[in-house]
């Protein structure tokens, strides 16, 4: 069924409905002279010429100077009755003009009409539809790359926006459905697809559209206002920062520059005052979203897939999220695309993020902005913005893309990546056990107080540990601690109560001040445990949009969306937000002061929980994969023998440099040898300086320094990969991980000492640690194909990536089975390194009491 066709179902609401629920159906329609009447209460005439009422709905010709071009073109008009009492100013009328009639338009040709069976096919029905690859456009060939940019964007920017989008800013009923949708209830509107298509169809295929969504949210309570700060109509809540999507609208315009807009509804009956439809079908509208989308002629551009395909998979009804994710769709992500270009402008402080408007600011200069941009700040003016913008930074960004050949393969894996991440915050959250939590909280309470009175008996009087001033006159003041400026930081006060300051003064023969500065360290990292997982903003987001959603009879379980971000690092690491999954230590922490061991001891990741029945947590973690990566990329012989050898990897280094480099003493498991083993090689990898290795280790700088300069002359190829990597960046300007993905740090040439030391420290990081990220995502897309493939060998959702550690929950009968199955292909993903790739697999009914799983 044609996608126009389709819409028509929508019909318009009396009079009356508008009044009462301040809205109209939001549709626009296919045939630019089809309008309804607005002297009649439901649109019984036509606004142009006279016709019978028996032809009433149906496309008609005028010739009363219809705006247009050649066959095909559309122009934008609205359906009703246009909405009174805006809230936005309403633009002035332009003063009427005479035209001149003219000879009947030919009506454009019919499209040849593909069969509801066909599209259908072409649909699966696995029972997880949430599931995808999206393909991506090839653009390591010609007809990827330059006929990308030839065919998809040969019109000027600008010249495919109609002339009268930003005109309707103001007089919309899609403006009034926002402005007062369901008597002033609180709303949310987004741009999400910006896309413009080609192919080798009639003109009227090589159309750009943009997919907008149209969300509403239930009314808030005053204090649940004051917690989640929501702006109308410029923001999302936080609550439910998605809203409740009703219907998509795609703007698609022809090459003469007219286009039309088509609404469809993601979910049927009434929602909030829209009459959206007697009924939706959702095979009808599941085969109308992928001939609009799924076709072979169109290929997409948008603007973050994760977001997009993250709120389909929570629109409507659950057989009509897969519209956009359909096996044929092509797409590519410009927001991907311009990190994938340069990795390092959010970490280098460039950019603040990779949306839209930074990345614009920073590719196209001049702020952004684009000829042909519409104005006001109407919903139309938007779309009419931002689809210059995309236009423009697409076009910007393609022209680079033939330089770089690995570059459809890199934008291949992160396209899946990014399907896998919508499809974790969407559907597959973390359980947290807010029982458990609580009692945390109340235990690190009465500890906190604790605290606090025994530093007062300490120090003799009362004072505020969180008052760094307070503190500093006790300890400097009265207690007479020494003060000197801090070796690690220029510039620093001589009475800091920072963490390294407090850390030293801990270790003073002074017992007053040594032991206020432990008490101040443990009941700053005890109040840090209560403010990220105790009490913290997104735990009682949860706990708001629980009850939104009806579910307070839901137990203890509380249902943790975290946010993943594929583009907040240079190196390629993944994120997370709300919570930061990857910043909860995964060791029991003590509630003595000084960490003396005895008394109580809590581990936060005992709260994250696998959801109630027979399912467990399952975590496999690549071994010391970072090492192993620099063994294989450096060929040094000695690291790899040892690599090779088996057994305890930092004990055997620290056996094989140590011990016969420096006459240390064996090393136990817990040694000292092994900690400087561990320490050092790490130092080397991430770039920390000796001053930072030294105080890690208790030692002087000079020792430190010692310790690097041994490591990189015991393991000579170790010393020559550094090297090689720095004279390369300094000759091309950039590195590359093992999947040829680029990082440039142009600051390697600098003439700054600084800048230049910082960007070869960079250099060698990126290398080892994004090689480390290429590894771990080739191993998620490696899962996700395979479980696509043979659905019914997997039952198993990926809940969580933690640095090199994914965390799957997994039905309790069948773990080991899985765990075998799982630790093969992250095993497996890179077969010809040369070392051995190992990964400690462990399962449990909670995350922090995972136990140890022997893998056949």
């Amino acid at each position: 069924m044609a996608l126009g066709a389709f819409a028509r179902r929508v019909r318009p609401p009396p009079k009356q409905e508008v009044d009462k629920w301040l809205a109209e159906v939001p549709l626009w329609r296919r045939n630019p002279n089809y309008a309804w009447s607005e002297d009649e209460d439901n649109g019984e005439n036509l606004k142009s010429g006279s016709v019978a009422p028996e032809r009433k709905g149906r496309e008609v010709d005028h010739d009363d100077g219809v705006p247009g071009g050649s066959e095909g073109d559309w122009e934008l008009k609205p359906i009703g009755e246009l909405c009174r009492n805006l809230k936005q100013p309403r633009r002035p009328e332009p003063a009427p003009q005479e035209t001149s009639r003219r000879a009947p338009r030919p009506r454009p040709k019919p499209r040849p009409r593909q069969t509801q069976k066909r599209q259908r096919r072409e649909i699966r029905d696995d029972k997880d539809e949430e599931d995808f690859a999206p393909q991506v456009i090839d653009l390591s060939n010609p007809e990827g790359a330059s006929g990308l940019l030839s065919n998809l964007f040969a019109s000027q920017r600008g010249a495919a926006l109609p002339d009268n989008v930003s005109d309707l800013s103001a007089r919309s009923n899609l403006n009034r459905f926002l402005g007062e949708v369901s008597c002033g209830a609180e709303y949310s509107f987004t741009l999400l697809l910006l896309a413009k298509g080609y192919g080798s169809g009639p003109p009227a295929s090589n159309w750009r559209s943009a997919a907008q969504f149209f969300s509403t949210s239930t009314p808030l309570s005053k204090d649940q206002k004051k917690v989640l700060k929501t702006k109308i109509g410029t923001g999302f809540s936080k609550l439910d920062p998605e809203g409740h999507v009703v219907g998509a609208c795609f703007l698609r315009t022809g090459r003469g520059g007219k286009g039309n807009i088509d609404f469809l509804p993601l979910c049927k009956g009434r929602e909030s005052g829209l009459d959206l439809a007697e009924e939706v079908d959702p095979k009808e509208l599941d085969g109308t979203m992928v001939s609009f989308l799924g076709g072979n002629a169109q290929a997409h551009v948008c603007v973050d897939f994760q977001g997009i395909a993250r709120r389909l998979m929570r629109a409507g009804d659950p057989s009509c999220r897969r519209h956009l994710t359909h096996p044929k769709t092509r797409l590519l992500d410009l927001k991907l695309l311009s990190w994938l270009l340069e990795p390092g402008l959010v970490h280098e402080g460039a950019i603040a993020s990779y949306a839209l408007g930074d990345v614009c600011r920073h590719f196209l200069g001049q702020g952004g902005r684009v000829e042909g941009e519409g104005e006001g700040d109407g919903p139309f003016a938007t779309v009419a913005r931002e689809l210059g913008m995309v236009d423009a930074l697409a076009t910007s960004l393609l022209r680079e893309v033939g330089k770089l050949p690995s570059l459809a393969f890199n934008l291949g894996v992160e396209m899946n990546i990014a399907a896998l991440l919508a499809r974790m915050e969407a559907s597959f959250p973390l359980a947290y056990n807010l029982e458990e939590v609580r009692r945390h909280g109340e235990r690190i309470d009465g500890k906190l107080r604790s605290f606090e009175e025994e530093a007062h008996g300490v120090a003799g009087e009362p004072f505020n540990l969180r008052s760094w001033k307070e503190l500093g006159a006790v300890l400097y003041d009265k207690l007479g601690a020494p003060q000197l400026a801090s070796r690690t930081s220029r510039n620093q006060n001589p009475r800091s109560t920072d963490e390294s300051r407090l850390a030293w003064l801990a270790k003073l023969n002074d017992p007053k001040v040594a032991r206020i500065a432990c008490i101040v360290l443990e009941f700053r990292r005890l109040s840090q445990v209560v403010s990220k997982y105790i009490d913290a903003d997104w735990l009682r987001e949860c706990e708001l949009r629980r009850d939104a959603e009806g579910r307070r009879g839901g137990g203890t379980l509380l249902e943790v969306h975290c946010r993943w971000n594929q583009t907040s690092t240079a190196t390629g690491r993944l994120s997370c937000s709300d919570p930061n999954l990857q910043a909860v230590t995964k060791y029991t922490q003590s509630l003595q002061a000084g960490g003396q061991g005895g008394g109580e001891k809590i581990n936060i990741r005992d709260a994250f929980v696998a959801k109630q029945g027979a399912t467990r947590l399952l975590a496999l973690d690549y071994s010391q994969i970072e090492i192993r990566l620099l063994a294989h990329l450096s060929g040094c012989g000695k690291l790899c023998g040892v690599l090779n050898a088996g057994g305890d990897l930092f004990a055997n280094l620290a056996r094989d440099w140590l011990c016969k480099k420096m006459n240390v003493q064996a090393p136990s498991r817990e040694g000292s040898a092994r900690d400087q083993a561990k320490r050092t090689v790490y130092s080397i990898i991430y770039g920390t300086s000796a001053m930072a290795l030294g105080q890690q280790l208790g030692i002087p700088v000079a020792a430190a320094q010692t310790l690097k300069r041994s490591f990189l002359e015991h393991f000579p190829g170790v010393k020559s990969f550094i090297s090689n990597v720095k004279e390369s960046c300094r000759a091309k300007g950039f590195v590359q991980t093992i999947l040829q993905r680029r990082r440039y740090l142009p600051e390697i040439n600098s003439s700054q000492r600084q800048d230049r030391e910082a960007a070869e420290r960079k250099a060698v990081n990126t290398v080892v640690q994004g090689s480390a990220a290429d590894l771990i995502k080739a191993a998620m897309v490696r899962w996700s194909r395979m479980r696509r493939a043979t659905p019914e060998e997997w039952e198993v959702r990926l809940v969580a990536q933690i640095h090199d550690e994914l965390l799957f929950e997994v039905p309790e009968r069948i773990v080991d089975h899985q765990a075998e199955q799982l630790a093969a292909i992250m095993t497996g993903v890179f077969p010809n390194l040369k070392v051995p790739i190992l990964v400690n697999v462990s399962s449990g009914s909670t995350w922090g009491s995972l136990q140890k799983i022997k893998i056949k």
